[in-house]
């Protein structure tokens, strides 16, 4: 998972809104017939708010709790050898301790972290949670 290092507007009709945007692949499909990976992305915000609860002993407290709003499911293709490319560009920055699948989710995650610095989205940096 990543997420931005700074709070940005996450809402188009409320530019005014911003709060850190955090983002995941939740699933990639790798696709032999046309040699290609499809990635499905998350992003959402996640918005503190405080309520009244019961304190046991016939009052109440306020408490912040957090509401995950969902801002944004979108996918990516990247064909093998934009991943390979990929691959190994991140060879040369990071050294890559996981194995077997854990090494290809790392590389995914790795890899969704650099494209997205690169990209300039949402014109923050982004880093790893």
């Amino acid at each position: 998972m990543i997420k931005t290092t700074t709070p940005v507007a996450y809402d188009y009709i409320t530019p005014s809104l911003t709060e850190v945007v955090f983002a995941k692949i939740g699933q990639s499909i790798r696709n032999d017939e046309s040699e290609t990976y499809t990635l499905y992305i998350e992003e959402w915000v996640e918005i503190p708010y405080t309520a009244e609860v019961p304190d046991g002993n016939g009052g109440t407290v306020e408490e912040t709790f957090t509401n995950k709003k969902i801002i944004r499911n979108h996918s990516r293709v990247m064909t093998f050898v934009e991943a390979d490319a990929l691959t190994d560009a991140l060879d040369q920055m990071y050294t890559i301790t996981e194995t077997g699948a854990y090494r290809r989710k790392k590389y995914t995650e790795l890899g969704h972290l650099l494209i997205n610095n690169s990209e300039n989205v949402r014109e923050v940096p982004w880093e790893l949670v």
